[in-house]
């Protein structure tokens, strides 16, 4: 055996051995996400083209679902919409400056936002991430995994069936293992990779058996973590992350790369404990479910019984019982007897209003009211009314929708941001911007219409309770006003209500504009200034001259 040989069986045991441990780890938590997908009717095997864990159940209330596709729906429409700008790139630099205080920053960042957003609208991503965001939000874990495909022309976004990937996390909590275990048909590795395939594989190209799937395992992982039993390194790559592909068929790894950056966003919705996997609203939510379909169940069977009452006939009448709307039944009654119905009124109100009362709480613990009102206008209501209603509602979501952000939304954009820089698609940023900010990075800020929710509550409230204050003070000492930058003021109560960034002029052309209108005040005043001292001139000569006629006068009368 060469040494290339013994190096790839050796990263194959390790990969397998490893694959082991995170099956382990996975194990205790498939089970109830795997119900709380069935529950919701999410990633059942009806959806699934190949084998499912997550099996079909009848449900005999539809709430949960339409709760759970309702706050989806507006976390997608009002957090990440094709239809919207929903989100913006903001720098911090080494002396704590914003890219309002840096020269040029602000409009390459909108030209940057502007062409990530368009290649965004030009792909699968608003696809692909829905199906993630329903992912997390169900059973707590999902997985984007983002393909530089700029070679053919585009960017590619998959989300990962929870069912198929592994992930461990390092000392920060942060997942920075990722391991796929899936089947594909032969015909599709073959376009995939190849020449590169096991001979294995690639006799079932030639043998017309291109259909059949072929087990794969995708592993990548930090590249420091892929040494030999004797310290060396057993990958190839020399990037941060090693991606390795195995195959079941043929039994070989054959094909070694790696990615400067982690190439996953796996959004956990929140952790619930030490497991690298998340829980979710519906995973919490689960039991009580499960009791509002098993009331729905018992309320159609009442209803069904007082609909259609069991019935006591004569056994001579069996099979010859004509129970339809205008049946006829032909019998000696006195010899037979009269049918008769089983005594079956109930009372279904008590049971309605459980039901009533249960659908509300899976309604709010789902978010869905939450969404119903930002999408409904209250006309009973003042504008004030319903913006402190919706702050209330949207500071429950406030620290999910951060966690969201961390570890899917800028993931994703980061990303991409890369890639696209890479591949030469966007501006080199100006220098200012690389002196000011760390290595020239910037980081994201959303801004769709959830977020300017969020960010309205939380600082409006602050700027009109303020605003109000020194209005107050403002009566009893005008004076006071010089504590406060009303430059900075106005930025951020227009920053808080929405208005686009594009419209805010940066702070250095505020600067300039100033310095001009500064410039135009004092040439004014200068040549005011000196028509007032030619104004006197005048008044002078005009009095010098009128006292000399009076003096000719006067010499003249004598």
């Amino acid at each position: 055996m060469d040494a290339k040989t013994k190096r790839l069986e050796e990263l194959k045991q390790s990969l397998l051995n490893t694959l082991s441990d995170m099956e382990n780890v996975r194990r205790p938590t498939e089970e109830i996400r795997w119900e709380a997908c069935a529950l919701v009717k999410h990633r059942t095997t009806a959806f699934n083209l190949g084998h499912s864990k997550i099996k079909s159940i009848p449900l005999h209330s539809n709430v949960q679902v339409e709760a759970t596709n309702t706050a989806v729906n507006g976390i997608m429409g009002y957090l990440i919409s094709q239809n919207i700008r929903w989100f913006n790139f903001t720098t911090q630099g080494k002396n704590f400056q914003n890219a309002d205080n840096i020269f040029g920053a602000k409009d390459h960042l909108e030209l940057v936002v502007s062409t990530l957003l368009n290649v965004f609208s030009q792909c699968n991503f608003y696809s692909s991430t829905h199906l993630a965001t329903k992912d997390a939000f169900v059973q707590g874990t999902s997985a984007e995994f983002i393909v530089d495909d700029l070679k053919h022309g585009a960017m590619v976004y998959d989300t990962i069936d929870p069912q198929e990937f592994y992930i461990s996390e390092n000392d920060n909590r942060r997942v920075d293992t990722f391991y796929r275990v899936y089947e594909i048909p032969a015909r599709i590795a073959y376009k995939k990779w190849g020449e590169k395939l096991p001979e294995e594989v690639k006799r079932l190209i030639k043998n017309n058996a291109g259909h059949q799937k072929i087990k794969f395992l995708h592993a990548i992982y930090p590249r420091k973590d892929a040494l030999a039993r004797n310290g060396n390194a057993i990958i190839s790559t020399r990037k941060q992350y090693a991606s390795v592909h195995y195959s079941y068929t043929g039994d070989r790894v054959f094909l070694e790369s790696g990615y400067d950056e982690f190439p996953v966003a796996v959004h956990r919705w929140f952790l619930n404990g030490t497991s690298p996997y998340g829980s979710s609203p519906v995973i919490e939510l689960a039991e009580e479910i499960k009791k509002l379909d098993k009331m729905a169940y018992l309320y159609l069977m009442a209803a069904d019984k007082n609909a259609n009452p069991p019935i006591f006939a004569p056994e001579v009448l069996k099979g010859r019982l004509n129970l339809n709307p205008g049946g006829r039944n032909y019998a000696n009654l006195a010899q037979t007897g009269e049918p008769k119905l089983f005594p079956s009124t109930l009372d279904l109100n008590h049971l309605a209003n459980e039901i009533q009362m249960q659908t509300r709480v899976i309604q709010q613990s789902l978010y869905s009211d939450l969404f119903n009102i930002l999408m409904r206008q209250d006309q009973q209501r003042t504008a004030t009314e319903v913006r402190e209603i919706k702050g209330e509602g949207l500071v429950l979501l406030s620290s999910i929708i951060g966690n969201m952000q961390e570890e899917k939304i800028t993931p994703l954009i980061m990303r991409t941001y890369h890639i696209l820089r890479k591949g030469g698609m966007l501006p080199p940023p100006p220098d200012e911007l690389v002196n000011a900010s760390k290595d020239g990075q910037v980081k994201v800020e959303l801004d769709g219409p959830l977020a300017q929710n969020m960010k309205a509550y939380h600082q409006t409230v602050g700027i009109t309770q303020g605003m109000q204050a020194l209005a107050a003070v403002m009566q009893l000492n005008p004076d006071s006003q010089v504590n406060v930058n009303f430059d900075e003021l106005i930025r951020q109560a227009m920053s808080a209500n929405g208005m686009p960034q594009p419209i805010i002029r940066e702070k250095a052309e505020v600067k300039k504009i100033k310095e001009q209108q500064q410039k135009i005040l004092e040439q004014q005043a200068q040549a005011q200034q000196m028509q007032a001292q030619a104004d006197a001139m005048g008044k002078l000569s005009h009095t010098n001259g009128t006292g000399a006629q009076q003096m000719m006068q006067g010499v003249v009368g004598r």
